[in-house]
């Protein structure tokens, strides 16, 4: 009996601390410029794993990008830019700016349909495919 109350109780505890987990979840989508190499990714992820309150680190090379997950009451978005700019110490120069979700679907648009001129349609491109 003293077992299955050991088990129970710590069922309890582990679906408390994921419920708090997700429900603080705030996700950051940031642009990083001057990383060159898996090193440099090392680096920043290495520089956000200290935060506390950073949950989740996702970064891309080739995209130059970042998504981090965090919880907003232990930590402010400014910390985790700051972090990131000062991962590289004096040898390399990371610059980390805020993607707003406008911003992040302006760069997956391919320039065909971006419209020179405002007011202006957007190229046969772009127009959604018609099934049949």
């Amino acid at each position: 009996m003293k077992a299955f109350c050991m088990i129970i109780l710590m069922i309890l505890v582990s679906l408390k601390m994921f419920a708090q987990t997700n429900a603080k979840a705030t996700t950051l989508n940031l642009e990083i410029k001057g990383m060159t190499c898996g090193g440099c990714v090392k680096m920043v992820q290495t520089s956000l794993k200290k935060i506390d309150g950073v949950a989740a680190i996702n970064i891309d090379l080739e995209n130059a990008t970042g998504v981090i997950q965090y919880d907003a009451s232990k930590v402010k978005e400014e910390a985790i830019v700051g972090a990131i700019e000062k991962a590289g110490g004096t040898r390399h120069s990371f610059k980390a700016q805020i993607v707003t979700a406008s911003e992040n679907n302006e760069k997956n648009v391919p320039d065909c349909c971006k419209p020179a001129k405002q007011k202006q349609d957007s190229p046969d491109c772009c127009a959604p495919s018609k099934g049949n």
